[in-house]
């Protein structure tokens, strides 16, 4: 994980270690990989789905989140979103899979944004409708047949619509 221009490793029990600098990660060499699609995160993580739920598989296939959520962002700054329907919020978690008191919760998320454009909508509700289309997000990524999401313009400098078919709107492979 990059935290501050300095790379640090992240223990099972989520605490960060030093790496050396030369060597960040053993299975990368130069730059982060670009991920082509949705379910690939920069880390080389890789979001997964099993029996309708979602968690994150390391670079070597080893579980690192098991699938348990309705929908599951890549990790940043340590943590990883996933909605908590008891709050009506996203939540964080930790690597551990474990809910995290801080940051915040959040009462929508998206994993991707664009300016002058708004997500989608998929339900009236704000915060269901962002499980729907981070769902709609991840789904596309593991089954490109599936419906992508769209971004939405605001009419004003936002035109049309972007279909949200990778992690990196500009960069699509």
């Amino acid at each position: 994980m990059l935290l501050d221009g300095k790379w640090f490793g992240i223990t099972a029990d989520g605490r960060l270690v030093d790496v050396p600098e030369e060597k960040p990660f053993p299975f990368r060499i130069g730059k982060l990989p670009v991920p082509s699609k949705n379910t690939q995160c920069k880390n080389g993580v890789s979001i997964v789905s099993k029996d309708g739920a979602w968690g994150l598989q390391g670079p070597d296939g080893r579980m690192l989140v098991e699938p348990k959520f309705e929908a599951i962002s890549c990790f940043r700054r340590g943590i990883a979103w996933v909605p908590d329907t008891t709050r009506n919020a996203w939540c964080p978690i930790g690597p551990d899979g474990k809910s995290r008191s801080k940051p915040d919760c959040l009462p929508t998320y998206y994993e991707t944004e664009a300016s002058h454009h708004y997500p989608e909508k998929f339900d009236p509700d704000p915060f269901r409708s962002s499980v729907l289309w981070m769902q709609a997000f991840l789904k596309h990524g593991e089954d490109p047949s599936y419906p992508a999401p769209k971004l939405i313009g605001d009419r004003i400098q936002g035109t049309g619509s972007i279909s949200v078919s990778c992690r990196e709107i500009i960069q699509c492979d």
